[in-house]
């Protein structure tokens, strides 16, 4: 059993090595298997990459050949690029050189420019400062010659005048006699022009006249046919017109009968109306009399209204009344209290009182009944009814009657405190109504003034401005219009400016120079309207060059007479132009003094019309020459 059990387990280590060495066979086949699984799907994936590439290079050799051909057609336009550049290159350096030339001849030209610039502005500062002295000599040497040059300028001016006025008589004898000859002749032609005048003025009317006639006798002819016309058209037009109100009366006649018959169960047809209505305006029997403090004249009282009401309601309670009013006839139906009364009448003399109340400003006095009326007073009272206000008057009754509710005792009381209340508000009211067209009738006055003066002053600026514009711009054209006609006082106003030589369609695209000449052209017309002493202009001039200038300084010596201008500036030729100037210098640091100077221009020398300082100093030379 030893041996036996030995062997056993020999063989069973045996089998459990077999075992192992097995299990380590199958592991590593199944290694290997995944490798080959592996090597078969890296080959797959090489094939594929092989297939890409190929594609991939016969791509590649198509865009190489295409890149080639791309190439050679490249290198010919960079041949021919080529040679344009160096064409390009040599026309390019020659333009250089004609460029630096150009610079070198500006070069030169521009300092020469500074350089004359330089030397203008230094002859200018000279010139001005020359100016100032010369100016101020010559004020001390006419100090001491102005006796002697006022005799010699008034005798000068004297012999002038009087040479003057000789001239003027001769010329005037000349013209007298020229004048009564051509009168003379005037007169003879025109007597000749009256004669033919006569002669033809009265052929003119006799034709006229014969026109006049033929005219209206066709005039006649044409207007009795006209009438004609219109009067068929119109009898047309009327008969069917009544036609039409014929069947509508009929059937409303027969709808308010059946309505009077539903709602107060009588036929309307058993009473007279013309009765009823002879009655409508007599009080009623039981109306009581009402003591009221107010006039007669006075209107009717609310109170009154309401101590009448209940009779009113009385009646209508005891015999209902129904007007009923159309195009062919009333119907007032009642329910008589016997056989002779007519109770209607009685709530339709109410209604006639309220109505009239309403309608007139005065009440009605009391008056008697009515005497019984004949048949031609029921005839005539047919004829002459108005229904359509008869209608209205019971309609309104009936609605007074519906909302009038309850008797209130105290009306007449309330009556007297509202009719003081209303007098007193109805003055106020007149009294404002009263002020209201005082004030409206002012308005228009005031407005129909403004409008009338503005007009005016409109037409005179206008043309001032027209003329201080041609006198700054030399010529041009100049205007000013009003936007809305209508209404000139909310008018806007249009400017319009074209200087000479310009073809502008608005002010906006004018220089900054000439916007300012138009605004000092436009700036003096409204002075020409109305001119003041004194006038501030406070760098008036700043946007304006020299020649501007001159002509606002010739425009401004135009005014000289009449105002005194003050004008603060920084240009020089604007204060050679002054008579008087004040400036302000610091001499020391930090201490500023004013100092001033006068130019002396005595009225009819030389100097009268001086437009600057040097003119100014030329005719001093002349005078101390002389």
């Amino acid at each position: 059993l030893a041996d036996d059990q030995k062997a056993h387990d020999d063989q069973k280590a045996v089998i459990d090595g077999l075992n192992a060495r097995l299990a380590e066979a199958e592991a590593t086949l199944e290694a290997k298997r995944a490798e080959v699984l592996e090597a078969s799907q890296n080959v797959a994936t090489v094939q594929s990459e092989e297939r890409n590439a190929q594609r991939a290079l016969e791509e590649i050799g198509a865009k190489a050949n295409r890149m080639e051909s791309e190439l050679e057609g490249l290198e010919a336009q960079r041949n021919e690029t080529q040679t344009r550049f160096e064409r390009a290159q040599t026309a390019l350096a020659e333009g250089t050189a004609a460029v630096e030339a150009g610079r070198a001849r500006i070069h030169e030209i521009e300092t020469r420019t500074v350089e004359l610039r330089t030397d203008r502005d230094m002859k200018r500062d000279t010139l001005a400062q020359a100016r100032l002295e010369l100016a101020e000599r010559r004020q001390k040497v006419e100090v001491l010659d102005r006796g002697i040059a006022d005799m010699e300028r008034r005798r000068a001016q004297l012999s002038e005048i009087l040479v003057q006025r000789q001239q003027e008589i001769e010329v005037w004898t000349e013209q007298i006699g020229s004048l009564e000859s051509e009168s003379d002749n005037q007169k003879a032609r025109a007597a000749q022009i009256a004669e033919t005048l006569v002669v033809a003025q009265q052929q003119v009317e006799q034709i006229r006249q014969e026109l006049t006639d033929v005219e209206r006798e066709i005039g006649g002819v044409e207007n009795s046919q006209e009438g004609i016309r219109t009067d068929a058209e119109k009898a047309q037009a009327d008969f069917s017109r009544c036609e039409v109100a014929l069947a509508q009366n009929k059937s409303r006649a027969q709808f308010i009968e059946e309505d009077v018959q539903r709602e107060f169960q009588i036929r309307v047809g058993q009473y007279d109306w013309r009765a009823l209505l002879w009655r409508s305006e007599d009080d009623p029997p039981d109306l009581k009399a009402l003591d009221l403090e107010d006039d007669e004249d006075e209107e009717p009282s609310a109170g009154a209204r309401a101590a009448a009401a209940p009779a009113a309601v009385a009646a209508a309670v005891e015999a209902p009344s129904s007007v009923t009013s159309a195009s062919d006839a009333p119907a007032d139906s009642a329910a008589p209290t016997d056989a002779g009364a007519v109770a209607p009448a009685d709530a339709g003399s109410e209604q006639g009182q309220d109505a009239q109340a309403t309608s007139a400003p005065k009440r009605r006095k009391k008056k008697g009944p009515k005497p019984d009326p004949t048949e031609d007073d029921l005839v005539a009272l047919e004829q002459s009814a108005d229904w359509d206000a008869i209608k209205a008057e019971v309609d309104a009754l009936r609605q007074r009657l519906a909302g009038m509710g309850a008797v209130n005792t105290g009306a007449i009381e309330e009556y007297a405190e509202l009719k003081q209340r209303y007098d007193f508000l109805r003055g106020q009211s007149d009294d404002l109504n009263n002020a209201k067209a005082d004030l409206i009738k002012t308005i228009d006055e005031i407005n129909q003034t403004s409008m009338t003066q503005f007009q005016i002053t409109f037409e005179q600026i206008k043309k001032n401005f027209v003329y201080t514009f041609q006198t700054l711009f030399g010529g041009g054209i100049a205007n000013l219009e009003l936007i809305v006609t209508d209404d000139i006082l909310e008018s806007g106003i249009e400017i319009t400016a074209q200087p000479p030589g310009t073809k502008l369609k608005g002010i906006t695209l004018l220089s900054g120079g000439q916007k300012t000449l138009t605004a000092v052209a436009l700036l003096f017309a409204l002075y020409m309207v109305k001119p003041s002493p004194f006038c501030l202009l406070d760098e008036l001039d700043a946007p304006l060059d020299e020649s501007n200038i001159g002509r606002f300084t010739n425009l401004l010596g135009k005014f000289v007479d009449n105002s005194q201008f003050i004008i603060i500036t920084h240009n020089k030729r604007t204060v050679s132009a002054a008579q008087a100037i004040y400036g302000v210098t610091m001499e020391e640091r930090g201490v500023s003094k004013t100092v001033s100077m006068k130019f002396n221009q005595n009225k009819g020398d030389i100097e009268a019309h001086q437009e600057n300082i040097a003119e100014s100093v030329r005719g001093a030379k002349s005078t101390i020459g002389a």
